[in-house]
């Protein structure tokens, strides 16, 4: 599993943090929700879902973040 340290001075890695959060989906998906019963599962499958929002937010400000360093009439790249 990944990880990333917050560092101030620095400018931060969306990509850095969008991974951290897609593993930790997949280790919900993988080692958490499978052995539970029913009720825990439901409560990782709610977490599941505050992660999923959470790292559309961070797309979503990797996307704004390029969309302010670029001219109006100049295209985007993206690399996900």
């Amino acid at each position: 599993m990944t990880g990333f340290l917050f560092d101030p001075d620095q400018k931060l890695d969306y990509r850095e943090i969008r991974n951290f959060f897609f593993d930790l989906l997949k280790l919900f998906d993988h080692q958490i929700c499978s052995p539970l019963n029913h009720a825990v599962r439901q409560t990782s499958i709610f977490f599941k879902e505050v992660l999923k929002s959470v790292s559309h937010y961070v797309i979503q400000s990797e996307i704004r973040a390029k969309m302010d360093d670029k001219p109006d009439n100049e295209p985007i790249s993206f690399s996900f």
